[in-house]
């Protein structure tokens, strides 16, 4: 929920659990922004940014005359802001949400929309910067732009693919990719072509990873995912390759792109750095990589080593049939399980080859007449 700063006469009890911290910056990172010098806590490096003396709410006024009194600054903290009240009914058909991003994603946050929308439109104003440090397919970025919900947007992606698209769109590029997606024939040849061939430079990179999210199941960007097969109403790989409308809406996205600031990089430096502004707003959805190396661990083989499907389910087997063992002594880490040899067994492996081949029947009998976006 988003904050702002409340000046109270004595310091928040220890008990009281709901407030959080005052942002820690730096004398460094203070110089020429917008902060008083006679604003400093008594824990060196801890300022308040400046706001207008009728911003401020507080179990009493300051003193008369003396807005910037010292001793009133001792405990300055940060509270919640007041409730949002949202208007968007529950569900949200995101059909009915403007579809701006280029990219599709099973997690994407279309669904989201309208709650941004009233969240945004809570403060008499637009914010002047709205911050997105962990972007992805940025739609609420691109809404915020679009729609003048901020004054600027900044938006921060670590993924290569990801960020080459944004890149190529925001910085001139934008209409070469358009050309290369109108013109492209998709068939099982071209795609898997393109896709198994290395990017020469960064707009390849970006035409590859906007096929790759189109093409492949789910619009999963890794590059072991499967490709749609029957997809929807049977139209195979076309099922999410609309050239005409990713065309639009990359057109209009170049047009938006003086309210938009795209940051190649780590989320969490993006918050670093932007914490202490005050006329920022944050929407923070970071991935959960820490749950997912709980939940699970991905087998790729070494650079070079061609191995049969079969020894990567051998291998995971293993993994997990021994994974008791694995909860004492020194702790199961990726580099060591690399480190584990497993031995060549032919007969079990061409045995494992043949369930996998009834087990892809399966999959794709169930699954070619669904495909998530």
């Amino acid at each position: 929920m988003p904050t702002k700063v409340k000046a109270p006469a004595e310091a928040a009890s220890s008990d009281d659990q709901t407030q959080p911290a005052v942002p820690q910056v730096s004398d460094e990172a203070a110089e020429g922004t917008n902060v008083h010098p006679r604003r400093a806590n008594k824990q060196r490096g801890v300022l308040v940014p400046r706001v207008a003396h009728d911003q401020w709410v507080g179990r009493h006024n300051p003193p008369a005359g003396k807005q910037y009194a010292k001793g009133w600054w001792d405990s300055a903290e940060l509270v919640p802001a007041r409730r949002v009240r949202y208007t968007a009914e529950k569900p949200v058909n995101v059909a009915s949400v403007p579809q701006r991003s280029t990219f599709r994603y099973p997690g994407g946050k279309t669904w989201l929309v309208p709650y941004i929308r009233d969240w945004l439109k809570s403060n008499k104003s637009p914010p002047a910067r709205l911050i997105e440090p962990f972007a992805g397919g940025a739609i609420v970025s691109l809404t915020a732009a679009f729609e003048r919900l901020a004054r600027h947007v900044i938006f921060a992606e670590m993924d290569e693919g990801v960020a080459a698209v944004w890149r190529v769109v925001l910085n001139g590029q934008a209409e070469w990719l358009a050309k290369q997606i109108l013109n492209f024939e998709v068939t099982l040849e071209s795609v898997t072509t393109l896709l198994h061939r290395e990017a020469s430079d960064l707009r390849d990179t970006a035409f590859q990873t906007i096929l790759r999210n189109r093409v492949q199941r789910g619009g999963i960007l890794a590059a072991g995912a499967g490709l749609v097969k029957t997809g929807e109403n049977g139209r195979g790989l076309l099922s999410r390759w609309y050239p005409e409308t990713l065309s639009r809406r990359l057109r209009k996205i170049n047009r938006q792109k003086d309210k938009l600031t795209f940051v190649e990089g780590d989320g969490f430096a993006l918050i670093e750095e932007h914490k202490a502004d005050a006329e920022a707003v944050f929407y923070i959805d970071p991935p959960y990589t820490l749950a997912a190396r709980r939940l699970c661990l991905i087998l790729l083989p070494r650079k070079g080593l061609d191995l049969p499907r079969s020894c990567f389910f051998l291998a995971a087997s293993i993994i997990r049939l021994e994974r008791w063992r694995f909860s004492y002594g020194r702790k199961l880490t990726p580099s060591r399980i690399c480190s584990f040899k497993m031995q060549r067994m032919p007969a079990v492996e061409s045995w494992v080859d043949s369930q996998l081949a009834h087990w892809d029947k399966v999959v794709s009998t169930s699954l070619d007449g669904y495909d998530a976006s």
